[in-house]
């Protein structure tokens, strides 16, 4: 009589373990492959037990949706001959307790995600499952973004006949899309990666070159309306400082996600990271006084926009000109700033679901184009994204 041992169900579409132990599965069964299916529910647990395989030595459940990790690892532990286990791919694996939970959760087991478990990992994870406040089924991504080079200068098209007013400044910045449930936190990132801890670099471009962008800014979050995840995963922009044109520009900014809910975090991963380069441009005018002639006020609208053709960029020295006729910038009124993107790109991160620590990506913007007709250079953008 002839034993099944090995029972490979990979990629089957299917969304229930009820027919698969409804009548007498193999009690000789070794090897189970169940991944890359839409399990995950709590009436699928239950039916991966040791009454069902009282045999079972390996266990695919890889790429599969398990988000309750406590539950799933109580039933394997039930599995009295279970040496190796994949459970990378599924939304609990993205959360900080993963692996350690599950090595100290299943101390008979010898292999996980195709790593095998040295006695150095055991006593490092020895205890956490019976720890009591542990904080389970929580991720802590990390957003890293830092220096960029390449943006052309604004001042290179200055033209000495311009008029005084009005006096144009630039900012740049880089703004990207994360889950709207997150709460984020300045913090600086360590200088070693730990054990369970995954990262990623990303960048964006965009065509949509001369779009004057309007958005909301509380905190360093841009509020977005329309979500980017799904129907079930709105998302917000959060934005870093705003630099002054240099050839070199460190953002140097890094923002920490508390994030819960895993099963939106790993579709987030999924579709990918943005980032995208933005300009913000402001023009500054005199203040109506007598001392200045040439106000904001007294202004026909077909001289403003004459002047405002002919707009030069701030210089740095501008409150020390000797010029008696200029004001002070405490002095001068702002009209709302300009917005556009410059240029944006999008890394993809599935390799973070698939057990990924870390993604690095040097992004090249590509060519942008500024107010002027001057040919633009490649811009770089480099960041990093720990999760």
């Amino acid at each position: 009589m002839f034993l099944s041992k090995i029972l490979e169900l990979r990629a089957n579409r299917l969304s229930s373990l009820d027919s698969l132990t409804s009548g007498a599965p193999p009690p000789h069964l070794q090897y189970l492959g169940l991944g890359s299916n839409t399990l995950g529910s709590h009436n699928d647990v239950t039916h991966l037990t040791g009454r069902q395989w009282p045999q079972l030595v390996c266990l695919d459940l890889s790429d599969c949706g398990f988000q309750d990790q406590p539950a799933l690892l109580n039933g394997l532990s039930t599995l009295p001959c279970l040496r190796t286990l994949l459970l990378e791919g599924n939304p609990f694996a993205l959360a900080s307790s993963y692996p350690g939970l599950t090595v100290d959760s299943l101390p008979q087991l010898s292999c996980l995600d195709t790593s095998w478990i040295s006695p150095e990992e055991r006593i490092r994870f020895r205890g956490l499952a019976k720890m009591s406040g542990l904080a389970v089924g929580i991720a802590s991504p990390t957003v890293s973004v830092g220096r960029m080079m390449g943006i052309p200068d604004p001042q290179m098209t200055v033209d000495d006949k311009a008029p005084i007013f009005p006096v144009v400044s630039y900012h740049y910045f880089i703004t990207y899309e994360f889950l709207r449930h997150q709460t984020p936190a300045h913090s600086k990132l360590d200088t070693e990666t730990k054990s369970d801890t995954r990262s990623v670099t990303e960048g964006q471009r965009s065509k949509e070159n001369g779009e004057k962008q309007t958005s909301k800014q509380d905190g360093g979050i841009l509020n977005s309306e329309k979500p980017s995840c799904g129907n079930t995963c709105e998302v917000l922009r959060h934005s870093t400082s705003k630099l002054s044109w240099s050839e070199s520009m460190d953002f140097g900014d890094t923002q920490t996600h508390t994030v819960s809910a895993l099963g939106d975090l790993k579709k987030f991963l999924n579709r990918g990271l943005h980032l995208c380069l933005e300009e913000e441009k402001v023009l500054s005018w005199p203040a109506a006084c007598e001392e200045v002639p040439l106000t904001k006020a007294n202004q026909t609208g077909k001289e403003k926009k004459g002047r405002r053709e002919k707009e030069s960029p701030v210089k740095s020295d501008f409150t020390k000109s000797k010029d008696k006729n200029k004001k002070s910038v405490s002095e001068l009124v702002q009209d709302a700033p300009i917005r556009r993107i410059l240029g944006s790109v999008h890394i993809p991160l599935q390799s973070l679901v698939r057990g990924g620590q870390q993604v690095k990506v040097l992004c090249d913007f590509g060519m942008l184009h500024t107010d002027s007709e001057v040919e633009a250079t490649q811009t770089h953008q480099k960041a990093s994204l720990h999760i």
